[in-house]
């Protein structure tokens, strides 16, 4: 897999005041290297009011 974009920081404090930090991929591309694939499946995104019914 080929991913370009940016890692972010994201600090944040816990419910015991405890400092954390979470780190998010922004990708700008994704692909994936024709090494060894046997097969892929694309799945289509939801719409909103399936996200919403949870279905």
């Amino acid at each position: 897999m080929l991913v370009v974009g940016r890692m972010e920081r994201e600090p944040w404090t816990d419910n015991e005041d405890q400092p954390r930090e979470t780190w998010q991929l922004n990708a700008r591309s994704v692909g994936i290297l024709p090494f060894r694939i046997e097969s892929v499946k694309l799945n289509s995104k939801p719409s909103n009011a399936e996200q919403e019914s949870g279905e």
